[in-house]
């Protein structure tokens, strides 16, 4: 264990291979011992090798008294106990390691039991709920949880402690000590008991309240951008719609002066002039629904979520650009499938999407002379039962320079465009949890696809397609 032989040893006294430092120690133990002070003894400490390796052991000591023959003398059990204080001192780093985090980490770190009970909390996490560690330890975790989020709370964490999942992750909002509210981001994984302690769960808490807000200012610039390009299309229609409402007027009109007629003669034909104001109160409502139509498209209101059947808003979208598609020479081919299920979402946003895609489709068809610009609108069903919409028009194509661009914000090949029409478009399909691509149409022109997920349960109830055709 020293490296010596028993003949350097007999030449040797302790102090030879003990450390300086531990010299008083070694000379007081032996002194009490030889001095009958003391019968037995223990110690433990560093001692040198031969080759200057430093070793633990420890030792213990029993004085043997003297006889007729011999004098009292110490004898040594010895046991190297190196890779022991190893050990001990790598855990005593850990602890040291971890402890120097857990006070000075700049994330919140507290630890919780299976009652959702508080057993510790760093300053991070003291300073983010207002509360000392103290007071957190007589506090559970719904004291400190917003009361909306604390089903989920409940919720997620009795799926970590019954074991059906390996770590608990949510979003959610705390309630501080002065009342105010802040948004937190947990992960936490429990930790299993050992024969000295209990079970516990360490989470680290990130506060994410300034990030919350950030990200509800940006939902609401995009919203107002999205309004904004909402009334951008509008305006390029303003010829198809004044178009539109311009028909009903012209009816009211011609069905007004056809009543004065039926009243005016000298046997006054009262059942025509009923008809006529029949066809004028028909073509008012007519007039008010188109303007109603204009006006939702236009309106600053937050995001709905309602029951939205897609067959409509293609067929209120293509009310919309009429006149367009008239002036323009467009000619429309629409195969939709009947009964489609419904789609939660917000109408407005999907009719600026369908909108968006068929004024790229007629603005792409402008400069191809040579051919028919055909506009071709698909409703159908994906094998995963959402809805898949697909706007192709019969233009030149992608632009192969730039084929993933075209959905980036403020991209644009169209002088004077904003390029924020399809980036727009993508945000609402993804904001309703679909996609949005492109692909080459056939045999010419670019073809726009977009799913969304059905109601749940909903079933289509037929496979009846409609195919329509209109220039």
């Amino acid at each position: 264990m020293l490296g010596y032989d028993e003949s350097e040893l007999r030449r040797m006294t302790p102090l030879d291979y003990n450390f300086q430092e531990d010299w008083e120690r070694t000379r007081s133990i032996l002194a009490r011992l030889l001095d009958e002070e003391e019968q037995t003894g223990r110690i433990e400490k560093r001692y040198r090798r031969r080759n200057g390796e430093a070793v633990w052991w420890e030792a213990s000591l029993f004085r043997v008294p003297a006889t007729e023959n011999s004098p009292a003398f110490v004898t040594m059990i010895i046991i190297d106990i190196t890779e022991r204080k190893r050990a001990e001192d790598s855990l005593r780093a850990s602890e040291a390691r971890w402890r120097s985090i857990f006070e000075h980490s700049v994330v919140g770190i507290g630890t919780t039991d299976r009652q959702r009970r508080y057993l510790s909390a760093n300053p991070a996490l003291q300073n983010m709920l207002g509360y000392s560690e103290e007071e957190l330890r007589s506090l559970t975790l719904a004291h400190v949880t917003h009361p909306d989020d604390r089903d989920a709370t409940v919720r997620r964490l009795d799926g970590v402690w019954e074991g059906r999942q390996a770590s608990y992750h949510i979003e959610k909002r705390m309630i501080r000590k002065d009342g105010g509210v802040i948004w937190v981001n947990i992960t936490a994984a429990p930790v299993a008991a050992t024969e000295s302690d209990p079970e516990f769960l360490p989470a680290i808490v990130v506060n994410i309240t300034e990030q919350k807000k950030a990200e509800e200012a940006l939902r609401v610039s995009r919203a107002e951008l999205a309004r904004v390009s909402r009334l951008t299309t509008m305006g390029e229609l303003t010829a198809s719609i004044a178009h539109e409402i311009n028909q009903p007027l012209a009816a009211i009109v011609a069905s007004g002066n056809a009543c004065r007629r039926w009243l005016a003669s000298d046997q006054a034909n009262l059942d025509r002039a009923r008809d006529s104001v029949d066809r004028i109160i028909k073509d008012a409502h007519r007039a008010s629904e188109i303007i109603a139509r204009i006006r939702s498209m236009t309106r600053k209101t937050p995001p709905a979520q309602l029951p939205v059947e897609i067959n409509d808003v293609i067929a209120d979208v293509l009310g919309f650009a009429r006149g367009e598609l008239l002036a323009k020479g467009v000619s429309v081919r629409l195969a939709l499938l009947g009964d489609l299920p419904s789609i939660i979402g917000d109408r407005v946003q999907l009719q600026q999407v369908v909108l968006n895609l068929v004024i790229n489709a007629v603005e792409a068809m402008a400069a191809i002379p040579d051919r028919e610009p055909v506009l071709a609108i698909t409703s159908q069903r994906a094998d995963d039962g959402s809805l898949i919409v697909t706007v192709e028009d019969s233009g030149l194509g992608l632009d192969a320079t730039n084929p993933e661009r075209i959905f980036d914000a403020f991209f644009t090949t169209k002088p004077g465009g904003m390029g924020m029409g399809l980036s727009i478009s993508t945000s609402i399909v993804e904001a309703h949890g679909g996609r949005l691509w492109a692909s080459p149409g056939l045999p010419h022109g670019t073809a726009f696809h977009f799913t969304l997920p059905a109601t749940s349960g909903a079933e289509a109830h037929s496979d009846k397609v409609a195919l329509i055709s209109a220039c």
